[in-house]
Parts: structure tokens; sequence; C-alpha cells
């Protein structure tokens, strides 16, 4: 088995993995606090039990925990893990000018949607932020934009301004909310639904032809099913892209 590791900003995602089958998956919270000892315990007391491991992979956006969560791993399991980064072989093309701008997480979504869908595509993930990537016909990974997830949005919200209060990111009864609760869940999860919605239409213009729509992170599930239009749900997209880029790069 193969250790796939999503470090996010709010969790830290663990998958075991035989080939881009998940095995079985755990969830830490992410806090550079722990340090090296704290994740070691808790590798130690989830994956540790889990079997036998042949390799570890790594995918980051918060670089003190990287260096931690790693360390961890080559006490718990003795593994030294494969960082993602643009410099590996990674089934698409990255443009040479963002080559060590582009996020580990957008890599390794974009690894996984690449292997499974057709070109051109338009990937989505929605967690902390929400990110919607496209990647050409010719497999070029242009770019795509990015913006605050929902509960960002919310937490923003009732940080900000003095009546507004942080509310459960519920799908509203109404499109026209009715007081304060509905209109801000109307903002912010029908808000992101029509964002996402927005920015695919736009980008299949600019890329002048349809684009498979994929989807994957911690709230889509909830989200994409306001949407008006198809959209691939793919929950294990990230676990799923660590194991290709690790048997690429191994």
């Amino acid at each position: 088995m193969i250790l796939a590791i999503d470090v996010g900003n709010t969790n830290v995602v663990l998958g075991a993995m035989e080939g881009t089958a998940v095995q079985k998956t755990t969830r830490l919270v992410t806090d550079s606090g722990k340090g090296i000892d704290g994740y070691a315990r808790e590798l130690a007391e989830t994956v540790g039990q889990w079997g036998d491991f042949t390799g570890a992979v790594i995918s980051s956006v918060v670089p003190d925990v990287t260096k931690q969560v790693t360390e961890a791993v080559r006490q718990v399991l003795g593994l030294t893990c494969l960082e993602i980064h643009g410099e590996l072989e990674l089934g698409f093309r990255l443009p040479p000018a963002q080559t060590a701008e582009v996020a580990a997480d957008l890599i390794t979504a974009a690894a996984a949607a690449v292997d499974c869908c057709k070109l051109p595509l338009i990937l989505i993930d929605m967690g902390t932020a929400t990110t919607v990537m496209t990647v050409d016909r010719t497999g070029m990974f242009l770019g795509g934009a990015i913006a605050p997830g929902p509960k960002m949005m919310m937490s923003s919200l009732a940080g900000g301004t003095a009546l507004l209060p942080a509310v459960p990111l519920d799908v509203p009864k109404h499109n026209i909310g009715r007081d304060t609760v509905e209109c801000l869940q109307c903002g912010t999860v029908l808000g992101a639904a029509a964002m996402v919605e927005g920015l695919v239409d736009r980008m299949e213009q600019e890329l002048g032809e349809p684009a498979e729509v994929i989807a994957t992170g911690g709230l889509a599930g909830s989200v994409l099913p306001l949407c008006r239009r198809a959209i691939r749900l793919e929950p294990d997209l990230m676990l799923r892209g660590l194991a290709i880029l690790y048997e690429k790069n191994k």
C-alpha cells in the first residue's frame, strides 16, 4: 500500500491506496502547533494500524505542517515522502512561468482529473478556498480562478460586520431569503453554486469549446447539486491524484 497525504488548510486527509483505489481514509486537524511529536502520535494511532506501506506521497498547502508530517511519517513508518511540485512528471503540462507557482493541491487534483476525463476539462475544488482551473485539449494547464470558499465567506461576514451572525451552511428553502439567516445562506451557498456556474460558462467561452467539468473538495457535495449544469463529483480525486503522481515519479 501507498500512504497518500493531502494537507489542506483545515484538514490533513490520509489515505491507504492500492493503485488508485482508496482502501482506508482518516482525517486529522491541520494545526502546526501539534509539532512533529503530535502528528507522530496521531499517525501511530491511525495509519500505524492499517498494515504495511511501501511508499508515501504528500501534497500540501501548509509549509510548516508539511515539514512536521513528513518527519512524523519518517519516524512512524520509516518512509520518505515524495513531495508534490511542478518539476515532477505530471501527465499534463504547466506553462514554464507557472512551474514553481502552481500549488501542490492543484497539481494533484489536475493529475487525477486528466487521468479520468476527456480534454479539455474544468476542475473545481471546493474547500477552504474554491478553485476553478482549466486544462486545454493539448494537456496544458492554463490556470483559472481562486475565490473564498463558502465557510470563509460566512466567517468573513460574521467577523467583519456588527449585526450579521455566522449561520449553518444549509441549503435555503427559498432563492429569495425571508430572514437574515436565509439571506446569508442564499448569499453563501446559492452564491457559491452560481459563481461556479458563471465561471465555468466564461471559461468555456474562452476555451472556445465545451469542457468536461469535474469537482472535488469537502463542500462540493453540498453545493454542486444546486448547480444547473452537469458537474461530475469525485470526492477522492486528491487521493487518487497522489497515487497517480507517486507511480509516475517513484
